[in-house]
């Protein structure tokens, strides 16, 4: 099993989604960034963002809507790199 992924499948409706993405010089995100976590660099510029969902019956896959979680999920990440060793640049969020 891969230790990355949950043993159960769930499932949510994104009922509201909010995304908001903000530009930013790469030097000062990679200052808040752990060392082998690198700013994606566009035009000179990286980005960081801030999401907001409202989540309507998160549950597992095999359980009725009605009986799952409904909330606000507000998430704030960078737009980051992380370079394997083999030095190939991996994208992702922070």
């Amino acid at each position: 099993m891969n230790s990355h992924r949950l043993p159960i499948t769930m499932k949510t409706m994104f009922q509201d989604l909010l995304l908001l993405t903000f530009a930013m010089p790469p030097e000062e995100l990679a200052a808040l960034l752990p060392r082998y976590v690198h700013p994606y660099v566009r035009d000179y510029r990286s980005y960081i963002s801030i999401v907001i969902a409202n989540m309507r019956g998160m549950r597992p896959v095999i359980i009725p809507e009605f009986l799952g979680t409904n909330y606000y999920q507000i998430v704030y990440r960078a737009v980051v790199c992380l370079r394997d060793r083999e030095g190939i640049e991996r994208p992702g969020v922070f």
